[in-house]
């Protein structure tokens, strides 16, 4: 009688009561007094875990702050007094080493297709154990994890909280401390990235998003710029950031002082640039992004930011203007007051970014369908002075 009136009282909708419901019920079907034991399976349970992101993880911008950069934090903030046994996320492709170098064995990366199939089997009520064949021995929680790598959720604390995590481990602090000693320090560490070759993974059917590196964009004069850069200053160092190890590119971004770069996904390191550090952004015309992902990145973090513009995706750019704005940067290096600033000024601006890209996107709809209208318009009359002509 007490078990069916205990039953009876726990009807709700709420999802927590929910939850503590299915576990009592378990816990009276098998013959256990309360939930204790429910829940302590619960706690050491697999966990299957969706990122939210805002583009292909496949690709490097969107994998390092849609996933890595928030497991990071998740893992060592919110996650750090849980119990399970595994961590299940979707394949990021080539990418997927970089997760491994993080030496966490609960962390499990399975096919991107199994990992929806697992999603869609929780959504319709099918058990996982007629799904996959991963772990089926132990029950499975589903969670979701808001990525950082649309300008909207970027978030200066989350950042540099795991940054501080990352400098801890032992591979990047042996990076660092081997980078130290070869890169001179003379006028200040000048990193300069060039895009190297696109991975054969980008041309496979398995990509989602086809195409990388040199074959989106290139500077066509680049060895000119390093050779200007070297002339002036010792310190600085040209990079290929494909095929470097996760370590080798944190080291390289948090000792840089100024950070010389083609727009594109490498730029997504600056998230472990230190604070006084300057990013100079090499933008195409063509390519001009209405959300200005690094120019709000770097304010984020409190980098100082300069844009210089290139007239193609593949073509020069002007060496002597970049030398100068680089003497000045060296000239009058920022502060961390300043930086603070930065940052302050981007959190207070955040909350109008949805309401900017709206109006942007609005005004894109109108300025287009303002054209066809003057379009059709000249057409017309421009067959009426035919006709009338004729």
């Amino acid at each position: 009688m007490e078990r069916r009136s205990l039953l009876l009282r726990l009807h709700s909708r709420s999802p927590r009561v929910k939850r503590y419901r299915d576990a009592v019920e378990n816990s009276l079907r098998s013959g256990i007094s309360d939930g204790r034991s429910a829940r302590a399976s619960e706690r050491s349970a697999d966990w299957h875990v969706t990122f939210r992101h805002s583009g292909s993880i496949e690709h490097f911008y969107h994998f390092l702050l849609g996933v890595f950069v928030p497991l990071i934090y998740t893992l060592s903030n919110t996650w750090s007094k849980e119990q399970f046994t595994s961590i299940l996320i979707r394949s990021c492709g080539p990418l997927d080493e970089l997760i491994r170098e993080i030496g966490d064995n609960r962390i499990k990366i399975i096919d991107k297709h199994e990992h929806e199939r697992l999603r869609i089997a929780k959504e319709v009520g099918v058990s996982r154990g007629d799904v996959s064949p991963v772990a089926q021995h132990s029950p499975v929680r589903f969670s979701s994890i808001q990525g950082y790598d649309d300008p909207i959720f970027f978030d200066c604390f989350k950042f540099r909280e795991s940054q501080r995590i990352l400098l801890n481990f032992d591979k990047i602090k042996y990076e660092r401390t081997w980078l130290l000693q070869r890169w001179s320090a003379g006028g200040g560490r000048i990193l300069l990235i060039q895009r190297g070759p696109s991975h054969p993974f980008y041309h496979s059917e398995r990509s989602e998003n086809k195409g990388s590196g040199q074959e989106r964009r290139s500077i066509a004069n680049h060895d000119e710029l390093y050779r200007s850069l070297r002339r002036r200053h010792v310190g600085s160092l040209n990079v290929m950031t494909e095929g470097l190890t996760l370590a080798r590119q944190i080291a390289l971004f948090s000792l840089a002082d100024i950070i010389i770069a083609q727009h594109g996904a490498a730029l997504a390191n600056t998230v472990w640039a230190k604070p006084t550090a300057t990013v100079i952004e090499i933008l195409p015309v063509n390519c001009h992004s209405h959300y200005d992902f690094f120019f709000n990145l770097a304010r984020c973090l409190g980098l100082r930011y300069h844009r210089v513009w290139q007239k193609d995706d593949h073509g020069d750019v002007d060496v002597a203007a970049i030398s100068r704005i680089v003497e000045g940067f060296i000239t009058h290096p920022t502060n961390l007051r300043t930086a603070k600033l930065r940052s302050a000024l981007f959190r207070g601006s955040r909350r109008t970014f949805r309401g900017r890209r709206w109006l942007r996107s609005f005004a894109s709809r109108a300025c287009a369908k303002a054209a066809r209208i003057a379009r059709k318009a000249v057409k017309g009359v421009t067959s009426a002075y035919r006709q009338h002509g004729a």
